[in-house]
């Protein structure tokens, strides 16, 4: 397999769990802003979509909070503030916007985040005013409560489903975010829990066994609420869409495996030293893509510090070539153009090509540099409108483009660069109507 299909492979993979933490449970990092960026937490449950919606939800993930002003309430003990009512004595969030429309929760704290849950789901909030809405699953008293209890009431339910329980002097509301053979991971507000302190209205993730779960609700489970009609798409994930950290100059931290794709399930193409300083040119979530020992791979940058924002791609195209560097690819290269043509466009002199098609380049031809004899970078050639990476255009790129846009095939990276035919950074019927023009 050439180097420009596993270009493919590498950015398929999804982002996952770091190397050294492949054992464990898998988790990403989300950090959220308070003013100045405030502490990283580490998540370490899971994604769980229902339907077209997916939890935990971006807007409130672990460590943000669920309040008018996005920290914590600061009326929460005031036994002088009505909570519910109080539209301007207190920060708690009753009545939020969804979808562009004010939703009345009638609740606040760890049951109207509950309630903002349930809509957000299912449409509906799951409050007495409105009990056509929703199904109570059933409920188990005081005294009863045990593991082999709370795990068969729990196995009627599915995810995004209100359980609410009795504490010592009031109640608390959860929502079922998974389960498992050896117990459930809950998604609430005004508690803490996996990698979270306790706060006044703080949203957490806390995860359980049936037994610790069993000897939480002990004083009894009140009601299990699920909607009327339950959406039928239901997946779960380890591998959210986070922000991608970004590119410049890193040092690692630790001893780090190289690997083939973003992900730590993907083979070790060998061990980074800790202390080395490497060029990341392109993330992935918290992978970065770099050049070891002459091999193009990825690292986790959970284990490495940014030491330098500023990164200068090393190739230079020669003034007056009308090519661009960015990011791992060449813009700007002509159909019909020769390696020694493409050579000569070129600032660097240690340059070589793979994967050339009779000595004509193509979309998809690898140009790797040298540096200082050991450090290899590889650039991927785009060529405007050579969509089938056979160093021509023709009537069958316009196959492929068609196939794209009606989504019959979807184009991966490099030939989706080529597809940009009119430059604009988007692919659209504009590029095609190009495109054919171009052939006539």
């Amino acid at each position: 397999m050439n180097l420009f299909y596993k270009k493919y492979i590498y950015i398929a993979v999804k982002c996952g769990v770091c190397a050294l933490l492949a054992f464990a449970l898998c988790f990403s990092v989300f950090v959220f802003s308070k003013g100045e960026k405030a502490k990283a937490y580490v998540y370490m449950d899971g994604f769980t979509t229902v339907g077209d919606v997916t939890m935990p939800f971006t807007e409130y993930m672990p460590g943000s909070y669920f309040t008018k002003n996005g920290g914590p309430c600061y009326c929460h003990d005031n036994a002088s503030i009505d909570c519910i009512s109080s539209g301007y004595g207190c920060n708690c969030l009753r009545i939020p916007t969804i979808d562009g429309e004010r939703v009345d929760l009638r609740a606040v704290q760890c049951i109207g985040f509950a309630r903002y849950c349930f809509y957000r789901l299912f449409g509906v909030v799951d409050h007495q005013y409105n009990p056509s809405a929703y199904i109570d699953v059933g409920s188990i008293a005081a005294g009863q409560v045990t593991a082999s209890s709370v795990k068969n009431l729990i196995a009627k339910l599915k995810p995004g489903a209100h359980i609410r329980f009795q504490l010592s002097a009031s109640q608390h509301s959860v929502i079922l975010l998974n389960t498992s053979e050896t117990g459930l991971t809950v998604y609430h507000a005004n508690a803490g829990g996996n990698g979270i302190t306790g706060d006044a209205c703080i949203v957490s993730t806390r995860t359980f066994t049936w037994q610790e779960f069993a000897t939480w609700t002990f004083r009894g489970i009140v009601f299990a609420h699920m909607p009327l009609e339950y959406p039928e798409h239901l997946s779960f994930s380890d591998m959210p869409v986070i922000e991608d950290m970004e590119t410049g100059y890193y040092e690692t931290t630790s001893n780090l495996n190289l690997r083939e794709g973003a992900s730590a399930s993907t083979s070790s193409l060998g061990t980074v030293s800790k202390g080395t300083t490497l060029a990341v040119t392109e993330t992935s979530g918290i992978w970065g893509k770099v050049i070891y020992d002459g091999k193009e791979g990825w690292i986790c940058l959970q284990y490495a510090k940014l030491v330098e924002k500023e990164f200068t791609e090393p190739l230079l195209p020669a003034e007056g070539s009308g090519l661009s560097v960015k990011s791992g690819y060449i813009y700007g290269v002509g159909c019909g153009n020769t390696v020694s043509e493409l050579e000569e466009m070129f600032v660097n002199e240690d340059i070589s090509f793979e994967n050339d098609i009779d000595g004509l380049v193509a979309t998809g031809t690898v140009l790797k540099l040298t540096v200082n004899e050991e450090e290899q970078y590889s650039y991927f050639l785009v060529v405007a409108g050579d969509i089938n990476c056979d160093g021509d255009v023709t009537a069958a790129d316009c196959v492929e483009l068609k196939s794209h846009l009606t989504g019959a095939e979807l184009l991966e990276e490099a030939p989706f660069a080529a597809s940009d035919v009119d430059g604009n950074g988007r692919i659209s019927t504009a590029d095609y109507k190009k495109l054919q023009l171009a052939l006539k």
